[in-house]
């Protein structure tokens, strides 16, 4: 299918068409479902994949209490 041709069908010009391959505009949440339908997919393949990090609970406070001791000795070092 042509950019015109999806354009056209999204109520997008070509140029934002353009732009959503490039990633340089986002579409609007209908327009994803529209997308996904005009190309045979789900909306869930179109969307980013995200890898969900181990959180550290204790080595977050941790550094949290690092940085909250720092920041304490700079202000203690400037009165």
């Amino acid at each position: 299918m042509s950019q015109a041709a999806l354009a056209n069908r999204l109520g997008l010009t070509r140029v934002s068409v353009t732009n959503l391959e490039a990633g340089r505009q986002r579409p609007l949440a209908h327009q994803v479902a529209v997308l996904a339908d005009q190309l045979g997919t789900s909306v869930e393949d179109l969307m980013p994949k995200f890898e969900v990090a181990e959180y550290d609970v204790e080595q977050a406070f941790d550094d949290e209490m690092i940085e909250l001791v720092r920041t304490s000795a700079k202000a203690q070092r400037a009165q």
